[in-house]
């Protein structure tokens, strides 16, 4: 997910607020819409103010705008890449000393991260076309820290090989610092599977009682994988239909099921915000 294809919107009508996002699947290759409310009507998740604190407390600054009756609040974050398909070897002896001599003071910061990823990426035979590169640096397009970059790693000779495109909306931290990179999914996974762990037992302790929606399928323990969390929202989406008005084809749309089929449906194709918004009620009763 890219940050800047994520915005909250506010309805200048009535107020109410929205999440959307715009899914890029590099897997299937199909582009799908995200949207959710605000603020949940069960377990009152605060969607769209924790969003906003996550772009406030990684520096991602915002642009605001208005689109119809949408007041729309969208990241505006950048990044330097710099391309390591068909790259020279000499090009990491470059990079590094380009990124350890720049005048941005968080490119130096991040330089020996910036050259690790570079130097693991730069080796990679399975999906080395989507994964062959390094973001060095970022900010709003026309901000000083990218442009100056750009211009650094051009005087190195390195010009062919950078470019500036969107961030990731979730980064990749290294020791105290937060990089340019995406977070890789699979780093969540040994952490993700301690918390649930923990919240079966928390959920199905003797004071608390049993956890009336916990279904096990007749396995002794519960088995996580990172699609548990997808199959149970679906099912949950499915159940609260009637409380929610969400039809099956917007779960469908929202989760991603049957891609290709609904690509063909040109209806869908080409709808609108509004009919995007109407989805947000699939998941409200979260």
């Amino acid at each position: 997910m890219f940050a800047n294809n994520m915005c909250i919107l506010r309805d200048a009508r009535d107020g109410s607020v929205s999440v959307e996002g715009r899914l890029e699947h590099t897997k299937t290759k199909f582009v799908r819409w995200i949207n959710m409310i605000g603020v949940t009507k069960v377990s009152r998740v605060e969607v769209a103010g924790t969003l906003a604190k996550y772009w406030a407390l990684s520096g991602i600054q915002t642009t605001t705008r208005t689109e119809g009756v949408d007041v729309e609040t969208r990241p505006d974050y950048w990044v330097v890449r710099g391309s390591l398909l068909g790259a020279p070897r000499e090009l990491l002896v470059k990079l590094q000393k380009a990124l350890s001599a720049s005048k941005v003071e968080g490119v130096r910061a991040l330089c020996k991260s910036s050259v690790s990823y570079a130097i693991v990426r730069s080796k990679l035979k399975n999906d080395s076309e989507e994964k062959a590169y390094v973001n060095v640096a970022g900010g709003r397009k026309d901000s000083y820290e990218v442009q100056q970059v750009v211009k650094e790693l051009t005087r190195a000779g390195l010009g062919k090989f950078t470019r500036v495109v969107m961030g990731p909306l979730i980064r990749a931290t290294s020791g105290s610092h937060l990089t340019h990179m995406p977070l890789s999914p699979d780093s969540t996974y040994k952490v993700l599977h301690k918390v649930m762990d923990e919240a079966y037992v928390m959920a199905n302790s003797t004071e608390a009682g049993p956890d009336p929606e916990l279904d096990l399928m007749g396995a002794l323990a519960p088995h996580w994988t990172h699609h548990t969390w997808r199959r149970y929202a679906d099912k949950r989406a499915r159940e609260t239909q009637g409380e929610t008005g969400a039809t099956t084809v917007d779960i469908d749309l929202f989760f991603g099921w049957q891609e290709a089929f609904y690509r063909k449906q040109m209806q869908i194709h080409y709808a609108g915000r509004g009919d995007r918004v109407k989805r947000s009620r699939v998941t409200m009763m979260v």
